[in-house]
């Protein structure tokens, strides 16, 4: 799962990954964990691969240092041995130390700047677990912030877990969470990676952007390879296309949702976060279109009478009309009063603001992003009640971002509002597909093409799941 809040991974007093052209500035930094390092997940596999392809600056790091059979090269001025790419603590007194070993030489650096007393830390740390356990959790943050890193690729639950000074300065990402950065910045320099995979061993591909976002789109909406089939095979030229338009605009919001998230890379200003805006107002536009497109295929496969400009799955006439047709589950996911249906009324509400007035951004000084500038949302005063009330049907305001009012208004951090949109509709999108009864287009029998491939290269399993996992999805 993407970790949004720490989409916007520049460390102190360094340079941005990326510029507003999206060339990259400067290396990324990844510190690897023990157990990522060994780990033989096909996760853990292809994130390596990935950093390697992406030409990350990377370093390790484990609890009892580097193992036995790593390759050590010689101090010439200290005569000490040191294993190139790893780093290892020193402890003086109250003071710890970290060797950074390259193949240059090794350097000494502060392990955590401030840390006196690693009790207090230690306290800091919280989460179930012995002093000792602790203790390891905090040394590994030491050592993985005296690289100054982009990430810090672990599989340590209690570092996840916290917002603590521990973890803004070590920047603890999962593996999965990691493959999502990486494949970001990949995707910001035009590079789509996709790559072949067996016994845990990667060889990188790459592809063009179209189909990249296609086969993601496509492993979004697994229903929609019987959905879509059911409509190339009724011979409705007209039907074919619309059925396409809502894939095509799964497809369209994810490149929206990358470039969102590409803008929210770079320092925050009023250029980058009017682009955020922008692209922000584009994908609720277009993932609103996708559900109002397969709606209008659902009353198509149904033959009913209703005139296509009332026809929504939010709309009662029209759902009254599916129920007298004889289809109440169609509509069930998205009836008054379930999550879906308080979805798509958050999704609504964003897009209907081209009626009134407009969302804005606002700086947020003092956050804990780079450069001490956040860029959230500001909603209009006459939507808050409205989209508060969708927000709480269907989870908690903390996990939506929404985290202040500024006078009458809600500010609201963008990446984990976006997540806690797109992931769902994706999903509920998929359900609803599911549930359109298109065989009624064919006679009552099986499409040519009834469930996602197996086999086949291009769309097959294994290439989906690279991919989404990128996406973080």
């Amino acid at each position: 799962m993407l970790v949004p809040e720490r989409h916007r991974v520049l460390s102190r007093g360094q340079a941005p990954l990326i510029d507003p052209s999206k060339h990259p500035v400067r290396q990324l930094t990844v510190v690897l964990d023990g157990d990522v390092v060994n780990a033989q997940t096909p996760e853990a596999a292809y994130l390596r691969r990935l950093l390697a392809e992406s030409g990350a600056a990377l370093w390790r790091y484990a609890d009892a240092g580097p193992p036995d059979d790593e390759r050590t090269l010689t101090n010439p001025h200290g005569g000490e041995r040191y294993a190139p790419g790893w780093i290892e603590l020193q402890h003086s007194g109250l003071a710890y130390s970290a060797l950074l070993a390259s193949e240059a030489g090794v350097t000494l650096a502060s392990a955590w700047p401030g840390l006196q007393d690693i009790s207090v830390a230690v306290r800091a740390l919280g989460g179930q677990g012995t002093d000792d356990e602790k203790l390891a959790d905090v040394l590994a943050a030491c050592g993985a912030s005296a690289a100054h890193p982009d990430a810090f690729v672990t599989g340590r639950q209690r570092l996840l877990a916290t917002s603590s000074t521990i973890a803004r300065q070590a920047r603890p990402y999962d593996v999965l969470d990691a493959l999502s950065l990486v494949g970001l910045l990949l995707r910001s320099q035009d590079r789509y990676v996709v790559g072949t995979e067996g016994d845990h061993m990667f060889a990188i591909d790459e592809v063009n952007r179209g189909l990249f976002y296609f086969v993601a789109a496509r492993g979004l909406t697994p229903a929609g390879w019987r959905w879509f089939s059911a409509c190339v095979d009724s011979g409705d030229e007209s039907l074919l296309l619309l059925a396409q338009s809502v894939l095509e605009r799964v497809d369209r919001s994810l490149r929206l949702r990358d470039t969102l998230y590409q803008w929210l890379l770079l320092p925050q200003n009023n250029d980058s976060a009017d682009e955020a805006l922008a692209a922000l107002d584009a994908l609720m536009f277009t993932l609103h279109g996708a559900f109002d497109a397969a709606a209008r295929v659902a009353h198509r496969v149904l033959g009913l009478r209703t005139r296509m400009r009332d026809v929504g799955w939010h709309r009662q006439d029209w759902q009254g009309q599916v129920d007298k047709a004889g289809h109440h589950t169609l509509i069930d996911p998205v009836r008054a009063g379930t999550p879906g249906a308080a979805l798509l009324q958050v999704i609504r509400s964003l897009r209907n603001t081209v009626h009134g007035e407009a969302v804005r951004t606002v700086a947020v000084h003092g956050s804990s992003t780079a450069g001490g500038v956040d860029t959230q949302l500001a909603l209009p005063a006459e939507d808050v009640d409205f989209i508060l009330a969708a927000i709480d049907a269907v989870g908690s305001r903390q996990a939506w971002g929404i985290r202040d009012f500024m006078q009458t208004r809600l500010l609201i951090q963008v990446p984990p509002f976006v997540e806690q949109i797109a992931r769902p509709a994706y999903a509920l999108l998929d359900e609803l597909l599911r549930r359109t009864p298109v065989e009624l287009l064919i006679g009552g029998r099986d499409p040519s093409i009834t469930e996602p491939p197996t086999s086949d290269e291009t769309f097959g399993p294994s290439r989906t799941r690279r991919i989404l996992w990128q996406l973080g999805l």
